[in-house]
């Protein structure tokens, strides 16, 4: 049954061209501030002011706060001033985002509320949307999940491995070919920003 329901890799290649053009198409006609006006449906509020306003040299810090790199700490962040107790140093809107699996029954796959009426996935009973819009903008990267999505939950696998897969089917193959020589450099991109991430 699950041999049926997956597709060759050439399908889903192809599949996955073809979204990411429709994608990028709809982002573009959208207005700017969609991301923020579906969190204030939800309940969410805007992101805090940062102390002192936005850092142009990092996006979403404090201009407080300065980077700098060393090559026995890695990336590390330093206050450019005495810091008040309750400062706001950094706020930004998330790259990526994944529902808890055990709140897939009773909340938005796409905005997270709580459901009160249910818009089901078309193909899948593992998940489901609070409106008609969530739906249509979870499709984006839910159709590349859902064939594997009850596979995924029970081999065990972690939130964390299913937000690296929602960050991966959120832009195409195309896009990481093409950053390999800038990606080592660049702190702008969130898939700059997660590569150049420290381990510790």
């Amino acid at each position: 049954m699950l041999a049926q329901r997956l597709r060759s890799p050439d399908e889903v290649f192809h599949q996955i061209w073809k979204s990411t053009v429709f994608y990028v198409t709809s982002v573009a006609q959208q207005p700017t501030n969609h991301y923020r006006q579906l969190l204030r449906i939800s309940g969410f509020t805007d992101p805090p002011e940062l102390y002192e306003g936005e850092s142009r040299a990092i996006p979403g810090t404090s201009s407080a706060m300065s980077m700098r790199r060393s090559k026995d700490k890695g990336r590390y962040m330093v206050a450019n001033e005495r810091l008040p107790v309750g400062a706001i140093l950094t706020s930004e809107e998330p790259y990526a985002s994944v529902l808890n699996f055990d709140k897939q029954n009773n909340h938005c796959l796409h905005c997270y509320t709580r459901l009160k009426r249910v818009v089901p996935c078309p193909t899948c009973s593992g998940v489901a949307y609070c409106s008609a819009p969530c739906a249509n903008a979870g499709q984006v990267y839910h159709q590349w999940e859902c064939q594997f999505m009850e596979l995924m939950i029970g081999s065990g696998m972690s939130v964390n491995a299913a937000l690296s897969m929602r960050m991966i089917t959120q832009s195409p193959v195309e896009y990481f070919l093409q950053l390999v020589d800038a990606i080592r450099n660049n702190d702008e991109h969130p898939h700059l920003k997660i590569y150049n991430l420290e381990t510790h």
